[in-house]
């Protein structure tokens, strides 16, 4: 028992070493290093790190990242508890990630995963058609947009159906 309470006291003493934000980064490397990827809470946990980092350092390089990491862990929570509201809000996130940062790297992947959810897991196709739209508008050159050609084309289509589709374009 004591040696856990000096554990805890000597993390407490390092912790408070750092900047706020170097802690921050510290703590979001911790839970990102814990075993159980998939459980609720640490999900969870990441989550509300990831977004609590954005929303405090919203011009740090960080930021997207985590923004994005916390679209992922809020659809990974949808998926482990059945809650759609969830993916709702990583769309809210995925669509921060392209209005805020543009011009990021993740902002193409953002806008397309947005797309994803909205057909996949939302059902609302016009909507996910619309998203797939807007990747090929920005990022025309970009390396989804033949994605996002394929994901519209195919909008509304069973994957079975899609699987037959290619394997017989393959044998021709």
């Amino acid at each position: 028992m004591n040696k856990l309470i000096n554990t805890m006291l000597m993390v407490l003493v390092i912790a408070s070493c750092g900047s706020p934000k170097e802690n921050a980064l510290k703590e979001i490397d911790q839970l990102e290093k814990q075993d159980s990827l998939f459980d609720a809470a640490t999900l969870q946990a990441r989550k509300d790190a990831y977004l609590q980092f954005a929303e405090k350092y919203p011009d740090d390089e960080h930021s997207p990242d985590f923004l994005f990491k916390a679209a992922q862990n809020l659809g990974a929570l949808a998926q482990e508890t059945g809650d759609s509201s969830l993916h709702r809000q990583s769309i809210v996130l995925f669509e921060r990630i392209t209005t805020t940062y543009p011009q990021h790297p993740l902002a193409e992947d953002a806008l397309l995963l947005k797309g994803f959810v909205l057909e996949n897991h939302l059902k609302d196709i016009s909507a996910a058609k619309a998203a797939y739209q807007e990747v090929i508008a920005k990022y025309p050159t970009g390396e989804l947009a033949e994605e996002a050609k394929l994901s519209i084309e195919n909008l509304g289509v069973e994957p079975a159906e899609i699987v037959k589709k290619f394997q017989s374009d393959t044998i021709k």
